[in-house]
C-alpha cells in the first residue's frame, strides 16, 4: 500500500466532501430563514436536530468540549502509567510513567517521564517549556539542562554540528507554540460550528444569498443554485481563514496555485419526504473546480428509519482534465438504545474501477457502565493495518476530570500484532504551581564536535561493558 501515492487523492476527495457538505447544507441553513421555502427550511432544521441527537452519550457525559476548553484556557494535570509490549522486546514489557503539568496563565509546562523494565527504572526524560524555550534533560545519556529556542527551529538545526553529520533539513522553518492564543485554541471547535461560520463570513454569505436561486423542481424536490463568483469568494475566504489560523506552510496552501477554486455554479437538489426530512442531497450537474482542472459530482442519501441520520450513504467523484476519476464511497450506520451507542463507518476509495483503499471505523460505548471500544482498519489487496482500543472511565466530573483505564490498545499489521498498550490515564485541573525540574543552560543545537565526543566518552565509560555484552 503506497500511502504517499494516494495521499493527494484522499486529501482532494476529503476537501471536496467537506466543501460539498458545507455548500449544500451550511450556506442554505444560514440564509433560508428569509426565503419562502418553508419546507426546505424545516428539513434543514430537522437534519441539524437529528445530527445533534446522534451524539455519543458517553462523550456527552464526559463533557469533552468543556475538558478541551479547560486544558486550553487553564491548563491541567495529566498522569499516565502505561505498559508497552511488542515482539521486538522479546516478550518484555516497558513501563512509561509521566507526570505532565501545564499552566496557561503563567505560560509554563513541565513533564517528567520515567521508563522502566521489570520494575527497574533505566531512563528518564524531564522537560520544561515556557514562551522562550523548551528545556530537557536525559540524565542517563549525560544530556543535562539542554534547551532549544522556540523560534526558528529548523534554522537552529541547520546551523548545528548535527546537520553536518545527518544533513541539512529542507523543511520550512517553524516555531514552537505551546501556549496558543484564544483564536487558535478554539479554531477546531469553531470549524465544527456552523453558526461560527455564518458569523465569521457574514458578508460573503449575504452576497451568496442575494445571488442565490432557489426554486421548486418537482414534488418534494427543491433546487438551490449557488453562484460561482460569490461562492468562490466565500471559499477563498474560508481557506485564507483556515491557513491563518493554523499557520499553514506554503506546501499546505496548494489552493493558491489556482485563480479560481470554483469555476461553475453549484446546482444542488434536495429531495424531501412528507415529514419534511431530507432524503437526499445531490449535485444536479458536475461542478468544475480548480480552474476547471477538476470536475466533481456526488450525493448524500439519508436512509435511516427511526431517524434519517441512522443510516447515511454518500459518494463523491473527482475527475481530472484527462478524465481519470477517483471516487470516495461512504456509509455510516448509527444506533442508540438507552445509554448504549454504536457507530459504524465504512469507506472505499477507488480509481476508475480499481479499489485503492478500504477503511472501517467502529465505536461502541455504554454511558451507564462507562465503557467503550474503538476499532479502525485500513486495507487493500496488498496489506492491511488495524488499530483497536478497549477501556473504561471512572471518577468522571463532567468537563473537569476523569480516569481512563486502557484495558487494551493494539496495533496490527497483516494480522500480526505489532504492539500492545495497557495502563491508566488521569486528567484533572491544575492545582499547584509548575515545578521547574530543568534549567536553561546548554543550547542543544550549539553543541560542538568536542561536546558530542565528550558525551560519547561518558556513555562508553558508563555502559561500554553492557553494550559490548549485548552486541
Amino acid at each position: 500500500m503506497n500511502i504517499g501515492k494516494i495521499k493527494f487523492r484522499i486529501l482532494l476527495s476529503a476537501v471536496c466532501a467537506v466543501f460539498f457538505l458545507f455548500a449544500s447544507v451550511g450556506i442554505v441553513m444560514a440564509v433560508l430563514k428569509s426565503r419562502p421555502a418553508y419546507r426546505l427550511h424545516k428539513a434543514v432544521e430537522n437534519l441539524t436536530r437529528e445530527l445533534a441527537e446522534s451524539a455519543d452519550p458517553l462523550t456527552e457525559k464526559i463533557g469533552i468540549e468543556d475538558l478541551s476548553r479547560m486544558m486550553a484556557e487553564e491548563g491541567g494535570h495529566v498522569s499516565t502509567c502505561i505498559n508497552f509490549t511488542a515482539d521486538s522486546l522479546l516478550g518484555s514489557t516497558i513501563g512509561v510513567d509521566t507526570e505532565y503539568y501545564k499552566d496557561m496563565q503563567s505560560k509554563e509546562l513541565s513533564a517528567d517521564t520515567s521508563i522502566s523494565m521489570m520494575n527497574y527504572e533505566f531512563a528518564h526524560l524531564n522537560i520544561y517549556a515556557d514562551e522562550e524555550a523548551v528545556c530537557f534533560s536525559v540524565p542517563e545519556l549525560f544530556l543535562e539542562n539542554m534547551y532549544i529556542d522556540n523560534e526558528d527551529v529548523v534554522s537552529q538545526y541547520n546551523e548545528s554540528f548535527l546537520a553536518e553529520i545527518a544533513g541539512r533539513s529542507t523543511l520550512e522553518d517553524f516555531s514552537l507554540d505551546f501556549f496558543p492564543e484564544a483564536d487558535r485554541r478554539y479554531a477546531l471547535r469553531d470549524w465544527k460550528n456552523i453558526r461560527t461560520h455564518t458569523e465569521r463570513f457574514a458578508e460573503d454569505l449575504v452576497a451568496c444569498e442575494d445571488a442565490m436561486v432557489m426554486e421548486r423542481a418537482g414534488k418534494g424536490i427543491y433546487r438551490v443554485v449557488l453562484p460561482a463568483r460569490e461562492t468562490n469568494r466565500l471559499l477563498l475566504d474560508i481557506m485564507d481563514s483556515y491557513d491563518s489560523t493554523y499557520a499553514a506552510s506554503e506546501a499546505g496552501q496548494w489552493w493558491k496555485e489556482y485563480d479560481r477554486l470554483l469555476v461553475s455554479d453549484i446546482n444542488v437538489l434536495f429531495v424531501l419526504n412528507r415529514r419534511n426530512h431530507i432524503e437526499s442531497i445531490t449535485f444536479e450537474e458536475p461542478v468544475r473546480m480548480l480552474d476547471g482542472k477538476a470536475v466533481i459530482s456526488g450525493s448524500l442519501h439519508f436512509l435511516g428509519s427511526a431517524q434519517s441520520t441512522d443510516k447515511v450513504q454518500g459518494e463523491i467523484t473527482v475527475a481530472d482534465e484527462d478524465g481519470e476519476a477517483r471516487s470516495l464511497y461512504l456509509q455510516t450506520t448509527h444506533s442508540m438504545a438507552d445509554d448504549s451507542y454504536e457507530l459504524d463507518v465504512e469507506a472505499e476509495l477507488m480509481e476508475d474501477e480499481d479499489t485503492l483503499l478500504r477503511a472501517k471505523y467502529t465505536v461502541e460505548s455504554d454511558a451507564l457502565r462507562d465503557t467503550f471500544a474503538v476499532s479502525m482498519s485500513l486495507w487493500n489487496d496488498e496489506e492491511d493495518v488495524e488499530f483497536t482500543m478497549e477501556g473504561g472511565l471512572d471518577d468522571i466530573v463532567k468537563g473537569r476530570s476523569l480516569e481512563l483505564e486502557v484495558e487494551s490498545m493494539q496495533f496490527f499489521m497483516d494480522g500480526e500484532e505489532v504492539f500492545k498498550i495497557t495502563g491508566d490515564i488521569l486528567l484533572e485541573p491544575l492545582e499547584e504551581e509548575i515545578r521547574r525540574t530543568v534549567k536553561k543552560e546548554t543550547a542543544f543545537f550549539r553543541m560542538t564536535e568536542r561536546d558530542w565526543i565528550g558525551i560519547l566518552y561518558k556513555i562508553e565509560d558508563a555502559y561500554g561493558g553492557l553494550l559490548g555484552a549485548l552486541w
